[in-house]
């Protein structure tokens, strides 16, 4: 691979998490006046008239599939999901909300063994479940309130580090 490609996708990596971390705040903000199901919505209408002119261009073409119910299924799914992360942004604090959202890779070979029926190795295997074991802790220290130091007394983080 070409050194401009890696730089390229490096670069536009970044400006994804940039601009993921972004919507999140903005979600956050629009959770304050308006309910997760307005929010969910509006964010489907953005994509729909940013998809609009294509489909316009494409005509009939744009539509035409072989797998519709895979389509309605995946639109099914990913509209759940859009409805449970907004949820999230709006009643978690927002670093937890994204934590959360970069944990999917622990979840993909469960739904790769589930639904396309893949093989996974004893290997891969072992380590999402040492990945799903320190999902689940992060998850028990959020829900014990590791950030106010609830949890088995512990000391601030700044304070481990005596600073001079």
């Amino acid at each position: 691979m070409p050194q401009s490609h890696l730089l390229k996708g490096l670069a536009l990596l970044s400006l994804s998490a940039l601009l993921f971390a972004s919507m999140g705040v903005l979600i956050r903000f629009a959770s304050h006046t308006v309910d997760n199901a307005t929010v969910v919505f509006m964010r489907n209408l953005t994509g729909t008239l940013l998809l609009l002119p294509f489909a316009l261009y494409q005509g009939k073409r744009f539509f035409i599939t072989d797998k519709l119910w895979m389509h309605l299924w995946r639109a099914l799914v990913g509209l759940a999901a859009m409805y449970g992360f907004f949820y999230a942004i709006a009643h978690l604090p927002l670093s937890n909300a994204m934590v959360f959202t970069y944990s999917s890779p622990v979840f993909i070979p469960l739904v790769a063994l589930l639904f396309l029926k893949e093989k996974i190795k004893k290997l891969l295997f072992l380590k999402h479940k040492l990945q799903f074991y320190f999902l689940n802790l992060l998850l028990f220290l959020f829900l014990n309130d590791f950030q106010n130091n609830q949890l088995l007394n512990c000391k601030p983080i700044e304070n481990l580090y005596e600073l001079e």
